[in-house]
């Protein structure tokens, strides 16, 4: 094997072409290049083989059966105030999610895990576990930015172990996606007036 396989030897001094489908070295546009001393092929080979989707398996539909039973049985019991039998339900829906092969679309990873995450979250916060609540519900974030309800979840956690101007930031980060949401908006504002009520000075 060349000292030069599977690696770019000299990035810095030789410019690369992009056109078509596959990387070349610019001057000579070849893709094993001795004068520019560059050796692209595997690079070519990585993004041939990840460009041919339809080649590679879609999500296991079995998998996927299995982790939106469970969430079911989580919501369900959640609805009926188990919340216990719940954390159990959302638990093992994790567990099972986070089996699925790095080839499968990291978008539905993510949708998947954010959702059981936040209904978990919310079960730890029926059961006053606020701590709990609070990882489920910033891990959510980090995975979800944009998804109005795990935002509210930290909200909640936040309120749970009174910390408040947290809960307020959390809560305001939820209304930048869902302006429209009654239940955000009255966490705003309950919020506030809680603030604006430790604050008071005590009465004489």
């Amino acid at each position: 094997m060349s000292s030069t396989a599977f690696y770019i030897s000299k990035p810095a001094s030789k410019d690369i072409s992009t056109g078509g489908s596959s990387l070349a070295c610019a001057d000579h546009k070849r893709e094993k290049c001795k004068e520019c001393d560059l050796d692209l092929r595997f690079h070519n080979a990585v993004a041939g083989a990840f460009s041919k989707s339809e080649d590679l398996p879609g999500p296991d539909p079995v998998l996927s059966a299995k982790v939106a039973a469970l969430k079911d049985q989580g919501n369900k019991a959640f609805r009926e105030k188990k919340n216990q039998e719940a954390v159990d339900a959302y638990s093992r829906a994790l567990e099972l999610a986070y089996t699925r092969p790095v080839w499968e679309p990291a978008g539905l990873l993510s949708e998947e895990t954010s959702t059981l995450l936040s209904n978990r979250a919310a079960a730890y916060c029926d059961l006053e576990m606020w701590e709990a609540a609070e990882v489920d519900a910033r891990i959510c974030v980090q995975v979800r930015r944009n998804w109005p309800k795990g935002w509210f979840r930290l909200g909640k956690a936040m309120l749970g172990l009174n910390r408040l101007r947290e809960a307020l930031e959390a809560y305001e980060t939820a209304a930048t996606y869902d302006p429209k949401s009654a239940d955000i908006r009255n966490a705003l504002q309950s919020t506030r007036q809680l603030m604006m009520a430790s604050a008071a000075p005590p009465a004489p």
